[in-house]
């Protein structure tokens, strides 16, 4: 199809008024759009293709395809929305990961494998990633010719984990993996020695810290919350609750009109990971931008869910992390320093445990905010409090 890049922006433009981009993003995909119109016009490109676009991403220090952090991958899609939008009149919302494919010969394994996820009642997320890790699996099986439970074999499995570079995922995929050969043993005469592979498993998946934001850096970046944008005062309020009460982002998804009590400025509801009931205070800054988003901004709609999409069908956000955009732009415009650190809203959540920690807060308060079974799993917090670490240090006897 021949165009010039005026024309091919000008439909872009068109339409995302369409379809009621906010004003913000529309500012996002132009200025992106204008670096690309003006790549072809040093290029002399007239009619520019995709490979013209990998090339200007590539100009720009950005791998096409690749795993692209917070504003090189933003910049990616706005270089493949443009082409979209000209080829096929429209672009999707996101693109998704491509689903792995899962061999008709493990079908009936991985609809026993899910079913018995299901049974154990854990989260939604959790159920994804278990499956998801076993559809992996059973694709390797698979691609090395393995086609029935009954022929894996030892080498299988270490060959499977050889493949992975990652220390802290290859000692996911260990605990993954121990708990499902197990369940192929049980389940479909797999190899029993399977079952005794990883009796102890070494690597702590606790060795890495948890990404933690200093009491002012965490200001900085509430200060910096997009007061342009369409959804300004939700995400200052979802900013909020994460802020001040610790919150995950899949709890601020869930939260409806019947968990909030106005009157006794609480909030009552059952988490989602760990399904615990909790009940929080209702700090007064909060409980008012939670008003002020019902107010002012918020679609009209019956939905029982507090927070929705700005954009119709107004609907609740689906599960998992939807604000990840949000916060990390937060910082970024704030100039934090997220240098090897977590940018989401759960980032948030550790840095206020942490914050509370260096104030002297007692261990209980904190697990009750957070919600934790126990203290022991707050006390992994303490690994970030340096100084403190510190004073508990024994001194070294100097040697005679």
């Amino acid at each position: 199809m021949n165009s010039d890049i005026h024309e091919m922006i000008e439909q872009g433009k068109k339409y995302l008024v369409e379809k009621e981009y906010s004003e913000g993003a529309k500012r996002l995909y132009n200025d992106g759009w204008k670096r690309f119109k003006k790549y072809c016009k040093d290029k002399n490109i007239i009619t520019p293709t995709r490979d013209d676009g990998n090339g200007f991403l590539i100009s720009r220090g950005i791998s096409p395809g690749a795993a692209l952090p917070g504003w090189e991958s933003q910049q990616e899609r706005h270089i493949r929305c443009l082409f979209d939008i000209w080829e096929n009149g429209k672009c999707p919302l996101k693109y998704a990961k491509k689903r792995i494919p899962l061999p008709a010969c493990f079908s009936k394994v991985q609809e026993a494998y899910n079913n018995n996820l299901e049974i154990q009642g854990l989260a939604f997320r959790t159920v994804y990633s278990k499956n998801h890790s076993a559809r992996k699996f059973l694709n390797y099986l698979d691609s090395v010719g393995v086609c029935s439970i009954k022929n894996i074999h030892n080498k299988n499995v270490y060959e499977y984990l050889s493949m992975i570079r990652s220390p802290r995922t290859k000692s996911y995929v260990k605990f993954f993996l121990r708990e499902f050969l197990c369940f192929l043993v049980d389940n479909f005469d797999a190899d029993s020695c399977l079952a005794n592979l990883f009796p102890v498993i070494l690597e702590n998946k606790k060795d890495t810290l948890p990404s933690v934001y200093s009491a002012e850096e965490l200001s900085a970046a509430y200060a910096h919350i997009d007061t342009g944008s369409r959804c300004a005062k939700r995400d200052r309020a979802i900013l909020l609750l994460a802020l001040q009460l610790g919150m995950r982002a899949g709890d601020i998804t869930s939260l409806r009109h019947e968990y909030v009590d106005w009157h006794l400025r609480k909030l009552s509801f059952t988490q989602q990971k760990t399904k615990r009931e909790i009940i929080l205070p209702l700090p007064e800054e909060c409980m008012y931008a939670i008003l002020d988003y019902l107010k002012n901004e918020r679609p009209v709609s019956d939905d029982p869910h507090i927070f929705l999409t700005s954009r119709a069908p107004y609907k609740p956000f689906a599960i998992g992390n939807a604000y990840h955009m949000r916060i990390s732009a937060c910082y970024e415009r704030a100039k934090v320093n997220t240098t090897h650190k977590h940018r989401g809203l759960h980032s948030v959540r550790h840095s206020m445990a942490v914050n509370m920690l260096l104030t002297d807060t007692p261990y209980p308060v904190i697990t009750g905010v957070l919600g934790h079974e126990s203290s022991n799993t707050t006390k992994a917090y303490l690994r970030v409090d340096v100084e403190r670490l510190r004073s508990l240090c024994l001194e070294v006897p100097h040697g005679s």
